[in-house]
């Protein structure tokens, strides 16, 4: 599994515009894509910091998305919303870790 990780600025008080485009573009627009496993956003609503995390199948579903120009067309339909253009860097998953809520019981 490979993760492509996303770190960005947003306005601060846009970041729920960003939520949103998130939720409505990017995860519907995501599952078209070769091998995207499903991805996590992290904002910072105090400082606009925000990165976001894609899960992959393969490194090359995670690189394809920038070849293809599917990561670019997504930043271009929010790139108002950026103080700081996003940087995108794509690794490999060596582990993974969740656990059950409420038990002690590892899910792998």
């Amino acid at each position: 599994m490979f993760a492509s990780l996303i770190v960005a600025q947003v306005r601060t008080k846009k970041s729920n515009e960003v939520v949103r485009f998130f939720e409505d573009s990017v995860i519907p627009a995501g599952k078209t894509q070769l091998g995207f496993r499903g991805a996590y956003l992290f904002i910072d609503r105090r400082t606009g910091k925000a990165a976001s995390i894609a899960l992959w199948d393969r490194r090359q579903d995670a690189v394809a998305v920038e070849r293809n120009g599917f990561y670019q067309q997504q930043v271009d339909k929010i790139t108002d919303l950026f103080t700081v253009a996003p940087v995108r860097e794509v690794y490999e998953v060596i582990l993974k870790t969740l656990f059950r809520r409420g038990r002690n019981s590892l899910l792998i």
